[in-house]
């Protein structure tokens, strides 16, 4: 983590490449190959495209014990999740990746296949069955297709993951889903909560938080050549942008409309832009003004990128280690050290 405060900059563009050299040395080690790719992991398609495809990380079998006379959703060391009696299956967790609104894979080029592979091992071990879902992305799709996706994704969990899943793997509790998108993957995630319609009240209903991270929840602020292609490209002009935006969608939500959104982290590095700063502290300010039941997180040490890459290294895994800890006690379980 040394090096990513070194890079003394947060320019999304000019911090990628050295962000992810800073953690390749970690990818490409053997112990830490072994602990990611030891975690059971399997495709399943949701949808009609090869956009339309999911990866599912199961927690390891030897992390699922008793402790103390109660069920465990995991243990590590001295730490242990402790489940209530009527535990239906472990937690589900799905992430949605960055990427722009233009690029992003389930498994990134040029990470040794461990990205975003890494996170889902990390958020297994501490006891989720995590979901990573690719979604269709810009110019091949417009406003609201990849918050639509992702519902569909959640939907095919909670429909199809329990039957479709080997004999000997961890049993999904599809009544506790959580929600958790990085940087355009925060938008599309928060958009899936926030648009009006969009999911079904009975699947919201199962979502029992939503972690966002590093989000432009207003991506106007940012005045770039690529934000005006997005306001023609993905939404249909500037009035369509301003309107359904995460920021104005919370903005414009009736007293029962915000009383319905799930509980939310906000997750920040404490290297990011300005604008991401900004934009930000505008949506927490906002969902508090509300009544949404939200915190704010700021990880020390981290840029916009480092966040999701750190997972799985040993480095910079405080914040998630502390995300994992709010979403267990979302569901009422003790955190035992």
């Amino acid at each position: 983590m040394d090096t990513i405060a070194k890079l003394n900059d947060t320019e999304i563009s000019r911090i990628v490449g050295p962000t992810r050299a800073a953690f390749q040395p970690y990818w490409s080690m053997s112990t830490s190959t072994d602990g990611i790719k030891s975690i059971p992991t399997k495709t399943f398609k949701y949808g009609a495209t090869e956009r339309h495809q999911l990866d599912v990380y199961y927690p390891p079998p030897a992390k699922i014990a008793t402790y103390e006379g109660h069920e465990v959703r995991y243990c590590q060391g001295e730490s242990c999740h402790l489940a209530d009696q009527g535990s239906k299956g472990s937690p589900v967790l799905c992430f949605v990746y960055s990427g722009g609104f233009t690029t992003g894979e389930r498994i990134l080029p040029n990470t040794f296949d461990m990205v975003y592979a890494n996170l889902g091992a990390y958020f297994a071990r501490k006891g989720f069955i995590v979901v990573i879902p690719d979604y269709r992305l810009v110019p091949n799709v417009k406003f609201p297709g990849p918050p639509e996706d992702i519902r569909d994704a959640i939907a095919w969990v909670v429909g199809n993951l329990n039957q479709a899943s080997e004999a000997g793997l961890p049993q999904a509790d599809t009544d506790a889903v959580f929600l958790m998108g990085h940087s355009a993957g925060a938008a599309h995630a928060s958009t899936m909560v926030l648009y009006p319609d969009l999911a079904p009240v009975e699947l919201k209903q199962r979502i029992k938080g939503v972690v966002l991270i590093s989000g432009p929840y207003d991506i106007l602020r940012k005045t770039t050549s690529k934000s005006v292609d997005l306001k023609e490209v993905y939404w249909s002009g500037e009035e369509d942008m301003k309107k359904n935006q995460p920021l104005s969608l919370i903005q414009a939500m009736s007293a029962s409309e915000a009383a319905a959104v799930p509980r939310v982290l906000m997750v920040e590095g404490e290297w990011e832009p300005e604008w991401v700063q900004v934009v930000g502290e505008e949506l927490y300010a906002e969902a508090l003004k509300k009544g949404v039941q939200v915190e704010k997180l700021v990880a020390k040490g981290h840029n916009h990128i480092s966040l999701t890459l750190a997972l799985s290294t040993g480095q910079g895994e405080d914040w998630a280690e502390r995300a994992a800890g709010w979403m267990m006690q979302s569901l009422g379980l003790d955190t035992k050290a």
